[in-house]
């Protein structure tokens, strides 16, 4: 069976951003792979994964804080979020005997320009710090200027309790409640946790390294089942979205009710991102099945044209399940952007003149949506230009 490509109709606003997500690495080398501008890089999955997890943790003890605080002070800005920064060798190393594992002027600059700026001149930001650490600091350059510093220490110093612009507490969980009650949180604007180990290692033992956690696949065939870790088995559990879509397709084509959710709130606590691509719509006309499907944030340079290929390539699978053409897909978008590393990569590309679209060939014997494998599929014709380089910026 030959199906030449989809049509695609792309909904865009684009939007030009710098610096995102909620993890900020120096400019030296994590993974051994370059930092670009002041947090954008390519990072491996192990990153993502127990960065996320760490900002959930995080992000679970604010929100027992909130609910749970016991001081009767009126919690403000419950929506704060808490930054971890992080400066790695390529073996994951962030010390070494009490000390940095480097000294570098440019690393140094860069995290006091991170843990310094503020949005609002009349606050200023929080660091959060082991005792190790606050005693890896040279004593004239602590406490750390212009920033409220918190020491995490059970055993007490007189020294720590005296020194001005400097709060002990007893745990991480502790100080977080402290910063969230006033006067601290309306003096505060951002709180960064700068180390060390013992402290990062808090958030980072949530999920093992390649679990995503209840995401796309989970929801798609699973929905509403209760997620324990990705080597559970959920055979028979939960809510088979994709299977029922494709029952409505077969035995009641005109329903206007085939939905595929990869959204559920419930979960989005537990997963390692929320999803991007959430929504998808089918619908059947004319003997062919197209596909809308509705994007909640889009990565233009990277992740689109991977998102357009695998949706095509499912509304391709489920039509020759069903005994279909496959139609259109139909792309809705609400935030796209393109990441400031991601321009000059992309002004290159729009030089490049297009080339004929392949030709999708699939093993026309399979009729059942589990049964598919890599080797069903062909691409004929396929010649794409030279490689452009892109980082993926978190």
């Amino acid at each position: 069976m030959f199906v030449n490509y989809l049509k695609a109709l792309i909904i865009l606003h684009l939007t030009l951003l710098s610096t995102s997500g909620d993890i900020y690495l120096t400019r030296s080398s994590w993974f051994g792979l370059d930092v670009l501008g002041s947090c954008q890089l390519e990072i491996g999955a192990y990153a993502k994964v127990t960065r996320r997890s760490y900002c959930h943790r995080l992000a679970n003890m604010a929100t027992d804080i909130y609910q749970n605080g016991s001081n009767g002070n009126a919690q403000h800005d419950p929506q704060r979020t808490y930054q971890v920064v992080v400066a790695a060798t390529r073996d994951m190393g962030i010390g070494k005997d009490g000390n940095l594992p480097w000294k570098l002027p440019s690393d140094l600059k860069f995290f006091k320009e991170v843990t310094m700026t503020t949005s609002d001149p009349s606050k200023r930001n929080a660091v959060i710090m082991g005792r190790k650490t606050w005693e890896s600091i040279p004593p004239q350059n602590r406490p750390l200027p212009g920033r409220l510093n918190v020491v995490l220490t059970r055993s007490g110093s007189f020294d720590i309790a005296t020194a001005e612009n400097i709060l002990m507490c007893g745990s991480l969980n502790s100080a977080l409640q402290l910063l969230a009650a006033t006067p601290y949180c309306l003096s505060i604007e951002r709180v960064f946790v700068i180390g060390g180990g013992q402290v990062l290692s808090v958030g980072l033992t949530h999920r093992e390294e390649g679990d995503l956690g209840p995401v796309y696949g989970f929801q798609w065939r699973h929905f509403g089942a209760e997620y324990t870790d990705m080597h559970a088995d959920y055979t028979g559990k939960g809510f088979d979205q994709l299977s029922a879509i494709i029952d409505k397709i077969k035995n009641d084509p005109d329903d206007r009710r085939m939905i595929l959710s990869a959204w559920n709130p419930s979960d989005l606590k537990k997963m390692a991102l929320p999803p991007c691509h959430m929504f998808a719509q089918f619908y059947v006309e004319n003997g062919e099945l197209s596909c809308q499907m509705y994007q909640r944030s889009a990565d233009l340079g990277l992740g689109v044209p991977f998102n357009i290929a695998s949706y095509s390539l499912l509304t391709c699978m489920i039509a020759q399940v069903c005994d279909l053409l496959p139609g259109d897909f139909v792309h809705a978008i609400g935030d796209a952007h393109v990441y400031s590393t991601h321009v000059r990569p992309l002004e290159e590309q729009l030089q490049k003149q297009p080339k004929p679209f392949p030709v999708l060939k699939m093993n026309p014997l399979k009729k059942d949506i589990d049964s598919f494998v890599a080797s069903d599929f062909e691409l004929v014709g396929y010649d794409p230009h030279n490689k452009i380089e892109m980082k993926m910026a978190i």
